[in-house]
């Protein structure tokens, strides 16, 4: 029997946001996740993304996620990815 304590994970996170030009940034957060009953079995998970800002209305995203868990289910690969690139209008 399993105890609630092991599946319980401390949550730490690096967060990092750059305005390379007026209308172009950087932003990327990234998790760690360790187990409380053992250190090695953790998560870590991250989000990069890059914004292009073409007109006050219209801009540009790429991000790129990325979540890897060292000790996943039984069936269940260790590495997930997502690429996503998105035209955003506001009006």
């Amino acid at each position: 029997l399993r105890t609630k304590l092991e599946f319980a994970r401390m949550a730490s996170y690096v967060s990092i946001s750059w305005d390379i030009r007026e209308n172009l940034n950087f932003k990327n957060i990234t998790y760690y996740q360790p187990a409380f009953t053992d250190f090695n079995n953790y998560r870590v998970s991250s989000e990069t993304s890059l914004g292009l800002q073409i007109s006050d209305a219209l801009s540009f995203k790429v991000a790129f996620q990325t979540t890897y868990d060292s000790n996943p289910p039984e069936n269940i690969q260790k590495l997930f990815y997502n690429w996503q690139n998105s035209l955003v209008y506001k009006f």
